[in-house]
């Protein structure tokens, strides 16, 4: 089965909270592996490049990649909304304060998306 692979944008943020998320000790693995694919995807590898170097099937691969993408305006709604305070941010967690309190909501959000 293929087709086209799902295109992975992501904003500075978002990368930098990725790329913590992919290398941090404390982040569980299945979140760690979720961060790697969506990185290895924004650096335009294909599903089966991915696959190889992590150690996966390529269908997981595009399959969190579309979930990604799916989410990609829900996404930056929350980052806009975190940044400026209009909704409800949530909590800072401690491993993620060089970010300050004003990302703490996009760092969380980043994690949930990744979780399911």
């Amino acid at each position: 089965m293929s087709g086209k692979a799902a295109r992975i944008q992501l904003t500075e943020l978002m990368y930098d909270i990725l790329t913590e998320l992919a290398r941090r000790r404390g982040t569980s693995v299945a979140i760690s592996l979720r961060a790697k694919i969506i990185l290895m995807a924004f650096e335009r590898n294909t599903n089966q490049e991915i696959a190889v170097r992590l150690g996966q099937c390529s269908k997981t691969v595009g399959q969190w990649r579309r979930r990604f993408r799916d989410s990609w305006p829900a996404l930056l709604r929350m980052q806009f909304e975190d940044r400026v305070g209009g909704g409800v941010a949530a909590p800072v967690l401690p491993h993620h304060r060089a970010y300050g309190s004003v990302h703490g909501g996009s760092v969380c959000s980043l994690q949930a998306l990744l979780r399911f």
